[in-house]
């Protein structure tokens, strides 16, 4: 086989001044010696020549020696002659060109790069901003598929946006495009873009939301919170009474205990849906997410205490299948226990929607924000179960750290994205007073005893709170467990009646300044007298 002939020029002597001689070698003659072409002392014109031979194998001999040359010589010409103007060295120019067109990690399609990054992050991110990543991202693949990446320019992707995005609010093209900026960056350090110039995305200005037209996040309300529970709860025990719904029953307490752990315990949505009974340690009082499926890698301690812990019980002796697949990341993977409480409040939301009436912020979802302008929505208020955890525990604390703590972030974050007022304080009490439809005791006994007055104050109070719901059969039993164990405690000593009215006197909001201590007891009263 022969070898493909390398084209340059070759030095051949020198003249009287010391000046360089230069010549290429063509090919060959019929006598098979060299066939040469002498250019003098101009190494440019060499140049060109040598260019003008590759050019014309390239075409297999299409086009003319004479007039290729000729071309590019005059190339060559204007080349020196712009680079001259804005005082560029050619060995610059062309180490610029090359980092552009022809980046050190090779040349990738828009598809393939994509692809490429998705499988990179499916196992650091959550499941639900992998998600939001491969449905944008899909979207920029589609439009520009085998394109290379680094010859998409600034224009092209704003037409992209121009195009794709045409009924994207500002809350939704700004993020997609800080996305998308990101993962340009990724490509730029993966050497797929040059790493010497602006990338398209450098160029690309992302609008941001102005303070005026920042919706303030919701709270969710104690009523909606207890009213979604209840329901649940309610789809459960219509199951329960049959063998084949059972196993349904069972699922839908998972649901419930995915959705206690955010409501009382401040975990994390996708954390919730991969805890199980195993992480639940009723002797020891907590609630444990290890490490490998808490959002920040570190194990954090729950306490189990109150309407928590109630729950809990209840929730043990429905055989609440929270069970999830061994190894599922929730941070990577959706796991089916996060799939199946989207599908059951789904249901729950469809329940407002078919009989007309407004759907609680709890639920509440939008279409607003789809990527694609499809009929798929997302929640309207965004991390709204755990925001009113933080606020109420936070409410009923008055003490950021513990708050934290509990919820697995820093104090700085607690304020930052979490943290709205709360103006009523027995909003934070009675979040915390949503209790099960069954209060089970540690050894599975219903507990009627009241120990002091304090608990006959929150017994009261529980009572007080459920009246204002839904009343459901569950309900009314309840209130009437309350009031049973309220009478039992009255009657056991003609004092109680009165130390009970005491206590509401001193605790209750009547317009008098309150001091409290950290663990919400109070220490002082200040009672402001009228002058008349």
């Amino acid at each position: 086989m022969s070898r493909k002939p390398t084209y340059r020029p070759s030095a051949n002597g020198k003249n009287e001044k010391g000046q360089q001689y230069w010549r290429v070698k063509k090919g060959l003659k019929v006598n098979g010696q060299p066939d040469w072409e002498s250019f003098g002392t101009d190494y440019n014109k060499a140049l060109a020549f040598c260019e003008a031979l590759k050019l014309r194998d390239q075409t297999g001999g299409a086009l003319e020696l004479e007039w290729i040359q000729q071309q590019s010589f005059n190339d060559i010409k204007w080349s020196f002659s712009k680079l001259a103007e804005i005082g560029v060295p050619l060995k610059t120019a062309v180490e610029s060109f090359v980092s552009q067109n022809y980046p050190e990690g090779g040349s990738i399609t828009v598809g393939k790069a994509v692809l490429k990054l998705l499988k990179d992050k499916k196992d650091n991110i959550e499941a639900t901003t992998y998600q939001r990543y491969e449905t944008f991202l899909d979207k920029f693949a589609s439009y520009f598929n085998e394109r290379f990446l680094h010859s998409i320019t600034t224009t092209e992707v704003e037409q992209f946006f121009n195009d794709v995005g045409v009924h994207w609010s500002r809350n939704t093209a700004g993020p997609n495009k800080k996305l998308l900026r990101g993962f340009y960056n990724e490509w730029k350090r993966q050497g797929y873009l040059s790493k010497e110039t602006d990338h398209a995305m450098e160029r690309i200005t992302v609008d941001r939301k102005k303070k005026s037209e920042r919706r303030k996040p919701k709270l969710a309300t104690p009523q909606d919170a207890a009213q979604m529970l209840n329901w649940h709860c309610g789809e459960a025990a219509k199951r329960e009474k049959s063998k084949k719904g059972a196993e349904v029953a069972q699922s839908i307490y998972g649901v419930v205990f995915q959705l206690v752990l955010v409501l009382f315990g401040g975990v994390r949505r996708a954390e919730a849906a991969c805890l199980s009974w195993e992480d639940v340690y009723f002797k020891q009082g907590l609630v444990v997410v290890p490490e490998e499926i808490a959002k920040n890698g570190l194990t954090r301690q729950i306490p189990l205490k109150g309407n928590l812990k109630s729950w809990m019980q209840f929730l043990k002796s429905k055989k609440a299948e929270c069970a999830v697949e061994d190894g599922v990341d929730g941070r990577s993977v959706k796991p089916a226990a996060l799939k199946r409480l989207s599908y059951r409040q789904s249901l729950y939301r469809k329940s407002f929607e078919d009989r007309g009436a407004p759907v609680p912020e709890i639920i509440k979802t939008t279409d607003k924000e789809v990527f694609d302008g499809s009929d798929a929505s997302m929640a309207a208020n965004q991390n709204i179960m755990r925001r009113s955890f933080v606020n109420y525990h936070y409410a009923l604390h008055q003490s950021a750290e513990k708050t934290a703590e509990v919820a697995g972030h820093s104090i700085a974050v607690s304020f930052k994205s979490y943290k709205e007022y709360v103006h009523d304080p027995e909003k934070a009490k009675n979040w915390f007073a949503i209790q099960p439809p069954e209060i089970i005791a540690a050894d599975k006994e219903f507990d009627h005893g009241i120990a002091s007055v304090e608990e006959a104050a929150e017994v009261e109070k529980e009572m007080e709170f459920l009246k204002t719901l839904e009343q459901t059969k569950e309900r009314n039993d309840q209130i009437w467990s309350l009031t049973k164990r309220l009478h039992n405690w009255t009657s056991e000593r003609r004092d109680n009646v009165h130390d009970l009215a005491k206590y509401r006197e001193w605790h209750d909001d009547d317009g008098t300044a309150s001091h409290w201590t950290e663990d919400g007891e109070i220490i002082s009263k200040t009672i402001k007298w009228d002058q008349d």
